[in-house]
């Protein structure tokens, strides 16, 4: 091997996909509250667009292109479900009017179903990663639900 070939390219090119999935779950909140009362609900059905569109690209365009052992749609998935998670850790330690708690806990409780993660299109054992990593910690849950009065 040449001396001055670049090396750690599988390293390099995962921080790259992090990166830009990073960028699409973070760079897609466009208003707040004092723009939209209903930002939460926009911004959380942007979500559940990208996220279950982009895994589709990612099973039928990305997968095809990597060596098996990259196991890359199984990165894509972790990337996108543990940044999804943190940021909605951060949204739900904001203080949150009534109707932004009900909608985040309602996106929360349907995220494993057929509408998100759950979607038969994109094969993934939802029961399994759910389990293993939940989208917010059962006690986060229950404080939301506490100051939802749901």
């Amino acid at each position: 091997m040449p001396p001055d070939r670049p090396r750690k390219w599988r390293q390099k090119c995962l921080e790259i996909i992090a990166s830009t999935v990073k960028q699409r779950i973070e760079g897609n909140q466009l208003e707040d509250r004092s723009l939209n009362r209903q930002w939460l609900a926009r911004y959380l059905e942007v979500c559940r667009f990208i996220l279950v569109d982009d895994l589709m690209v990612a099973k039928s365009a990305a997968s095809p292109c990597f060596p098996p052992s990259y196991g890359i749609y199984d990165r894509f998935v972790s990337m996108y479900h543990n940044l999804l998670s943190a940021r909605l850790r951060e949204i739900a330690s904001d203080k949150l009017e009534k109707n932004e708690l009900v909608q985040l806990l309602s996106w929360v409780n349907s995220y494993g179903s057929e509408q998100i993660l759950g979607n038969p299109r994109l094969q993934i054992n939802t029961a399994a990663l759910l389990a293993d990593h939940p989208l917010l910690s059962k006690s986060t849950i229950t404080e939301l639900c506490d100051r939802s009065g749901v």
